[in-house]
């Protein structure tokens, strides 16, 4: 470390960034682990952008392999540097699933609050964004929530929000999961002839 820290700060980023380059090469064997050195050198290189998708990709792979507290640290990882770049559509996109994952390994962690924190969240930048189909997700990941934490009221609101915008998007993966919700909920309430 006293060799590196005397490599003037525009040389450190250049190396970090040819390492990053050959690294890329290695990346689509989808290891985690060079996705990680991969996200460690662009961010190290000021390439916050390829940094960002990096640790997405590592966080993905991780939860693949079951290993949430791994990938809740590369989803930090990616907001973190998302957060240092300038807002674009583009980004928002990246930042909104990087949320949703994150609320998802929260709640399957058994955080309900942190869950639902970053699906509200999400839903927030969706909506500002005009992104419906992450719009309609969020609402009905909240909805998800929401029926755990016996809610019912505001189960059905954002169930039927989801279901309202997945059907303006011909999304019929989120249609099907919102009419689940939906189900369950009038099931659940004793209105049998609504939950079928």
């Amino acid at each position: 470390t006293k060799i590196y820290s005397l490599v003037p700060e525009a040389d450190r980023s250049s190396i970090h960034l040819r390492i990053a380059s050959l690294l890329e090469k290695e990346a689509y064997k989808r290891k985690p682990e060079t996705l990680e050195s991969l996200a460690l050198h662009y961010h190290s290189g000021g390439d916050l952008r390829n940094a960002s998708r990096s640790y997405t990709r590592s966080a993905e792979i991780e939860l693949e392999r079951l290993n949430e507290d791994k990938s809740l640290n590369m989803v930090d990882q990616s907001l973190t540097c998302l957060s240092e770049m300038e807002e674009s559509k583009e980004n928002d996109q990246l930042k909104i699933r990087c949320l949703q994952m994150k609320g998802d390994i929260m709640e399957s962690q058994g955080d309900t609050r942190g869950a639902l924190m970053n699906f509200k969240e999400s839903a927030t930048l969706a909506e500002k964004r005009g992104i419906l189909h992450e719009q309609s997700s969020s609402f009905r990941r909240i909805g998800d929530i929401m029926l755990k934490l016996f809610e019912w009221d505001q189960t059905v609101d954002y169930y039927l929000r989801s279901l309202h915008l997945s059907k303006k998007e011909n999304d019929q993966d989120e249609v099907a999961r919102a009419f689940r919700g939906l189900g369950t909920i009038y099931y659940l309430k004793g209105d049998y002839t609504r939950s079928m």
